[in-house]
């Protein structure tokens, strides 16, 4: 399950909320309410930002509620004690939502192939080094596909560029990084899936270097 986070309000992202909802409307151009594609109108979804795009899909941050949580809290006012202050808290849920579209370019053979691999996966207990995939379906009839996945810090690609020192030296530990990289190719090799597109972009870390 994805970290929990407190449920953080659209005004609260100010400019870089904007910022991103205007990306979001240039990368879905042409493919109907951007945001209806993305949550499929579900109330208890939310766009947070676009995490990447590529010629195979786009990916997503986004935020779920899972439930409203009443708490009862006791406060220490000028050395006395005020009881049974309420307060509601949102808990919700980060993850990453990949959306796939059928084109001339993507096929729908090729998501049904990707459907395919990911429900192996996800059946599959022990996985080595395999980020956590929570759903995958159509939607709309079959004009697209999509993907709930585990959300990281970031890719693989951030990560080295975060490790460098001003002097140029990495205080990245190479041989760990592919040792664990490696374990998970090997992992899709012994269930028959090839990965064709492996790159740091494509890696996701779920520590920051930090």
């Amino acid at each position: 399950m994805a970290p929990l986070h407190p449920r953080i309000e659209p005004d609260e992202f100010n400019g870089a909320f904007r910022q991103s909802l205007a990306k979001l409307s240039t990368s879905t151009e042409g493919n109907g309410n951007p945001m209806e594609l993305i949550t499929g109108n579900d109330p208890n979804l939310e766009y947070v930002d676009m995490l990447g795009s590529g010629g195979y899909g786009s990916v997503y941050k986004v935020t779920q509620c899972l439930a409203l949580a009443e708490l009862q809290l006791k406060v220490v006012h000028n050395g006395k004690v005020i009881p049974r202050i309420r307060c509601r808290m949102l808990i919700t849920k980060l993850f990453a939502r990949k959306i796939i579209r059928v084109s001339d370019q993507v096929k729908k053979e090729d998501i049904e192939n990707e459907a395919m691999a990911l429900g192996m996966l996800r059946i599959q207990k022990n996985r080595v080094n395999i980020i956590k995939i929570f759903q995958h379906k159509w939607i709309r009839d079959g004009e697209a596909y999509v993907i709930d996945m585990e959300l990281g810090k970031g890719t693989l690609h951030d990560y080295i560029k975060e490790s460098r020192k001003v002097d140029g030296n990495y205080r990245l530990d190479i041989w760990n990084v592919m040792q664990q990289v490696t374990a998970g190719v090997a992992d899709l090799h012994k269930h028959g899936i090839i990965h064709r597109d492996l790159k740091p972009a494509n890696s996701i870390t779920l520590l920051s270097l930090s």
